[in-house]
């Protein structure tokens, strides 16, 4: 924060040379000093030390703006960022005081003094000692967290947002989909091994014999890869909705619902501890008990 310094000393301002001898603007130079009028020979040339002597307003508001008259800005390089200031501002400048925060800071600063700013970065605090009330602003904006964003950023963050949603509610709908299909191939495996895979299925030939090995390998190990993958597309959803739902990305009720799946299975996967005799759960013990007992398919 670069605030304007006194002048040591400002010269009351004379009268601009206009054309035309004793021009003078009757707006413009009412407040300025006027010409001592000519003096004719053996007067005094003295000036009546009784007559107050008019000093022009402009210096008097010059001085009360270089106490108060500060510019909030930001910058990477300081040492780059002050001669650059200097050289261009017509009055003396010092520095008065540094803060860290980068732009975030100086917007709501801006928002905090936007009553008392002038022209872009320069603010007025007429006959106030501005840092005592920058290091209370600061101070304040710091505890309490607030922010102050501009126009383009809320707008770039809604669009974040939305796109965050869309993202969240495609990742759930993918893994609702991918659950209902494992589900029902996994009722059609286990079906299909009941019916062919009998106990009171015979072979009568070898090559019934080398089908109903090769048909009773393959439905096996897929009931025992298929309660597996279930269970790891099961457990995915189960954080999926509880990450969206704690980024703020999405309500519990639309999480829920992005899923495609009714909300009874949602209920049932979303509970703590899992209850196995319940939903998609139920499934995968079914589908693992032919692996666990003597039969090998649970006819």
């Amino acid at each position: 924060m670069v605030r304007t310094a006194d002048r040591a000393a400002d010269t009351p301002r004379r009268p601009q040379e206009r054309p035309g001898s004793g021009t003078r603007h009757p707006r413009l130079d009412q407040t300025v000093e006027r010409r001592s009028a000519a003096v004719r020979l053996g007067e005094d040339r003295g000036r009546d030390p009784r007559t107050p002597r008019r000093i022009s307003s402009a210096n008097q508001r010059l001085k009360t703006l270089g106490r108060s008259k500060c510019k909030i800005g930001t910058t990477s390089d300081l040492g780059t960022r002050l001669p650059k200031i200097y050289n261009g501002s017509s009055d003396p400048l010092e520095l008065m005081a540094t803060y860290p925060g980068g732009e975030d800071l100086e917007r709501a600063l801006h928002a905090w003094f936007d009553s008392l700013r002038k022209h872009l970065e320069w603010f007025y605090f007429f006959d106030v000692e501005p840092k005592p009330l920058v290091d209370r602003a600061v101070e304040v904006i710091r505890e309490q967290r607030l922010e102050w964003k501009s126009k383009e950023q809320r707008k770039k963050e809604i669009v974040q947002a939305a796109r965050s949603t869309r993202k969240a509610e495609q990742h759930l709908r993918l893994l609702g989909s991918e659950i209902l299909r494992i589900q029902d191939l996994g009722q059609r495996v286990h079906a299909e091994a009941v019916r062919v895979l009998a106990w009171d299925f015979t072979p009568r030939t070898e090559e019934d014999g080398a089908l109903a090995d090769r048909v009773s390998q393959e439905n096996v190990y897929l009931l025992d890869l298929l309660p597996d993958h279930l269970g790891r597309l099961l457990d995915d959803l189960k954080r999926s909705i509880t990450s969206a739902v704690r980024a703020g990305v999405l309500s519990t009720t639309d999480a829920r619902a992005s899923s495609g799946l009714d909300e009874g299975t949602v209920e049932q996967i979303m509970r703590k501890p899992q209850a196995p005799n319940t939903g998609p759960w139920e499934l995968i013990a079914r589908w693992r008990a032919p692996l666990n007992s003597t039969d090998p398919l649970g006819a």
